[in-house]
């Protein structure tokens, strides 16, 4: 681990990562890591990075929701494929976009006459994209006239709310499915906000006070929020860094709305790393703090369709999606969905085996889990843009040495 480290405080030294922290943890305690390299910033007198520092999450939040559903799925107040418009009826009646007309410049939709269940939602197989990645998507909200950057205000029932882009289940695309799923376990338990049922279901069960997504409401979090910082070079016309090498530089970049009008489920987390790594750990031991064994099991078992995994394979073609899914899992290689993550089907050379779940955010904040070894770990940092070279590549070396520790690779 000695050596993994030493890398890491190289790279914030010479500019090629910002300040971060890693965990690991293994059920058996033999992996017990936590660690905080580098300066909140490059400037002279910045302080030191902490185990406690906060993180914007943004994709990474999806675990953590998937789990408020599948709690809700465990309590009875929803079936996994149960048709969603019973608790979501803006789904009912929904359209399929299939393109544009090219005389008049008219979307051309057509009536889904299929379900969406919860299982969609959280695997991404339900149709619903997000009209900021998908080009499809962006040309209807420019048609719309509808702004589609992350500082806007406002619900997801709003901001989210657009037609499918295929028949539930029949393919792949990443999108705002568990955003829905939040607003499902909202209305599911009484309309309660996300945020108040969370820290009462997940954080208050593992004594974690780290994780928010109200920073107005939690103001030590807010004290503790690492800054971002930016890989320099610009952004080529897939929204990843044009010189994946260029030196990282302090930015005052805001990309997510603070206060929050309400809750997204997909991606308004803060959370330091610890606390993230408390739920992994607790998921890794199958300890019942959170979800029934059972549940946790079929997290990690595969969740799509054919045609639907196809799609997503076909998906992680595109060089900067293979940057924040699976990472060190060559393109081409067998993935497939569990609920909430991806998952690995076979073994990787990072020690990464089959099975494990993973996925990672926006600011390049990464996470792994493998539930039958009973071990996990994450590699936080505030970085822009996503999919990051050098942060992927150090994330993989981190694996590997995790399970060089534990002897198995």
């Amino acid at each position: 681990m000695e050596a993994i480290e030493q890398a890491l405080e190289a790279a914030f030294a010479n500019h090629d990562l910002p300040g971060l922290v890693l965990t690991a943890q293994d059920k058996t305690g033999k992996i017990s890591c936590s660690k905080a390299i580098g300066k909140l910033s490059y400037e002279d007198d910045a302080n030191p990075i902490q185990i406690d520092s906060t993180f914007y999450l943004a994709s990474t939040s999806k675990l953590v929701t998937t789990i408020a559903a599948l709690q809700s799925v465990e309590r009875g107040h929803f079936r996994l494929d149960e048709d969603v418009t019973r608790i979501l009826p803006e789904f009912k009646g929904i359209q399929i976009l299939t393109g544009f007309d090219e005389e008049s410049g008219e979307p051309i939709l057509v009536t889904s006459t299929r379900a969406i269940t919860l299982r969609h939602l959280l695997t991404h197989s339900s149709g619903i994209g997000y009209d900021h990645f998908t080009l499809l998507l962006v040309q209807y909200r420019k048609w719309q006239k509808f702004p589609v950057d992350f500082h806007r205000p406002g619900k997801i029932s709003t901001n989210y709310f657009y037609p499918l882009l295929f028949e539930p289940g029949t393919s792949y695309q990443y999108g705002a499915g568990i955003d829905w799923a939040s607003v499902l376990v909202q209305r599911v338990n009484g309309n309660i906000s996300l945020e108040e049922y969370i820290q009462i279901n997940i954080c208050a069960p593992l004594g974690v006070r780290d994780m928010t997504f109200h920073l107005e409401q939690h103001e030590s979090v807010r004290g503790r929020v690492v800054p971002t910082s930016m890989r320099s070079g610009g952004l080529n016309e897939m929204g990843v860094a044009k010189d994946p090498n260029g030196e990282v530089e302090d930015a005052n970049y805001k990309w997510f709305p603070d206060p929050v009008e309400e809750e997204y489920g997909g991606a308004g987390l803060i959370s330091s790393a610890a606390a993230y790594q408390e739920v992994l750990s607790s998921l890794t031991a199958n300890d019942g703090k959170l979800l029934q064994p059972a549940t946790v099991l079929e997290m990690v078992k595969p969740q799509l369709s054919a045609e639907s995994r196809q799609a997503f394979m076909e998906f992680r073609k595109l060089p900067h999606v293979a940057q924040f899914t699976a990472q060190g899992q060559e393109v081409g290689a067998e993935l497939d969905y569990g609920l909430g993550s991806c998952l690995n089907l076979e073994d990787i050379p990072e020690g990464r085996k089959k099975g494990t779940i993973s996925w990672s955010g926006l600011p390049n904040t990464y996470w792994w889990l493998y539930l039958e070894g009973g071990v996990s770990g994450t590699l936080f940092m505030s970085l822009f843009p996503m999919g990051d070279v050098v942060a992927n590549d150090l994330f993989n070396r981190f694996q590997r040495a995790v399970y060089n520790v534990l002897g198995a690779s």
